[in-house]
């Protein structure tokens, strides 16, 4: 299944507010697009580089920006660790 973690790592490029909520929209439209199209999903996964997802993105109608991608693997991290960090257990038995 793809989603926004399966998006690359990128530099980030300065941009208006308003015109970054469009294009993180964009982005989050076109992954629920593509969770919900098999064909779209392999057009995607195709992609091999950042910028070649940012074409592909582009020329299917999406206006996703490379400071999306790195601001969906930022919060791709930070889930991952607050994930993480609720499994560990405390110690049992510890003494101070």
């Amino acid at each position: 299944m793809l989603n926004l973690a399966n998006l690359a790592t990128c530099a980030m490029v300065p941009m208006p507010p308003e015109r970054r909520e469009m294009s993180w929209s964009d982005l989050e439209r076109m992954v629920v697009d593509a969770e919900a199209n098999a064909q779209l999903q392999g057009v995607l996964r195709r992609c091999r580089t950042r910028n070649e997802l940012l074409q592909t993105a582009r020329r299917l109608g999406y206006r996703v920006t490379h400071n999306d991608l790195r601001h969906a693997w930022s919060q791709h991290l930070q889930k991952a660790e607050a994930q993480e960090f609720s499994q560990l257990k405390p110690a049992t038995g510890a003494r101070r």
